[in-house]
């Protein structure tokens, strides 16, 4: 009778490693697949040529290209104070920008979304409120799925040289699709109905099941957005947006740096493609798809391969920098803990 009972934990723990040693497998798959293609795309453009194109990035360009970035994150931070409210979550300002530091230190290294997990457990932890937190961050990927669908179209319009008329239909009709959940989720009005169309969907899960439980208890949370009026909708949106904008004049600084003469317009598509590049499950961090995709896309602007390519690297290297920030974050927060928790008694 004992027997079963002593290998059943083991073969959970078999399991879990086994699982374990898939995710990590997979993730240096990613590395070697983002490697190869930038040394495939070094070998043929030249390296020499690719770092002579970053030789225009002056002191006075690095300044613009990091205060635009910094002050784009803050907004987003400011937006994410401002959406924890309605579910009665309290943070600083700041404690929520070095959280999104820390996040993206994670995303250098951790495979698939775990980074987010991270972010999960720095809301939830210091307030004991999990639901809650997984509530804001859906909603606050809402936000900024607008925000970057915006840009993009408004950038598609407006670039006169931009050579694909179906896709800004299909970028206007994703967009479309998103503000109208968002504003859907958030009425008053509507909230009964999509309550309904929630809960006919959750009774088709396994009855008395902890997933249907906990789906049930999630939207319970996600429904706290309906204390948000019109005004505050748009004041989140308007945050996110500006947030995004911010970050767009960060990497046209790292483009005209790179000796890419192209306008905002264009640079706001172009970062548009470069965040979808970045969540394809293929690469590390984007990188390689990043690249390759930028090296083909500036071909229709007459931009050098060289150019492209050292604009996209230099992309990337922001993208670490922002990391390594987060990196020294999370060191003074685990080795003076004292500090940080005092901090965020005062503010809980």
């Amino acid at each position: 009778m004992g027997e079963p009972s002593l290998s059943a934990p083991s073969a959970k723990a078999g399991q879990k490693e086994t699982s374990s040693a898939r995710k990590w497998v997979v993730y240096f798959l990613k590395l070697a697949i983002s490697l190869a293609i930038v040394a495939a795309l070094l070998v043929k453009y030249d390296t020499h040529k690719v770092l002579h194109s970053l030789t225009p990035m002056n002191m006075a360009s690095m300044f613009w290209i990091w205060f635009w970035m910094l002050l784009g994150l803050w907004f987003h931070s400011w937006m994410l104070q401002r959406a924890l409210l309605p579910l009665g979550m309290k943070f600083r300002v700041l404690d929520l920008y070095k959280i999104n530091f820390q996040i993206r230190f994670y995303g250098l290294f951790l495979p698939g979304a775990t980074n987010m997990l991270i972010k999960w457990h720095k809301l939830a932890k210091p307030t004991g409120q999990p639901g809650e937190a997984l509530a804001v961050m859906a909603f606050t990927r809402m936000l900024h799925t607008f925000a970057m669908l915006f840009l993009t179209v408004l950038g598609m319009l407006l670039d006169t040289m931009f050579p694909w008329t179906h896709v800004k239909i299909i970028g206007a009709g994703l967009l479309l699709v998103v503000a109208v959940s968002i504003v859907l989720t958030t009425s008053t009005i509507t909230g009964p109905y999509m309550d309904y169309i929630a809960l006919a969907v959750l009774h088709r899960l396994p009855r008395n099941g902890v997933v249907q439980r906990k789906m049930q208890k999630l939207w319970g949370f996600f429904t706290s957005f309906r204390k948000i009026d019109l005004e505050g909708l748009l004041i989140l949106m308007s945050l996110t947006v500006v947030g995004q904008i911010f970050q767009t004049f960060s990497q046209i600084n790292i483009a005209h740096g790179a000796g890419m003469d192209i306008t905002l317009a264009t640079q706001f598509w172009i970062r548009g493609v470069i965040l979808i590049c970045a969540i394809v499950p293929i690469s590390f961090s984007g990188l390689g798809v990043r690249e390759a995709s930028m090296v083909g896309l500036m071909v229709y602007y007459g931009i050098p391969e060289q150019s492209a390519l050292a604009y996209s690297l230099a992309v990337f290297g922001l993208t670490v920098g922002i990391g390594l920030i987060g990196g020294v974050c999370e060191a003074y927060e685990q080795f003076w803990p004292v500090r940080t928790q005092k901090h965020r008694k005062e503010v809980l």
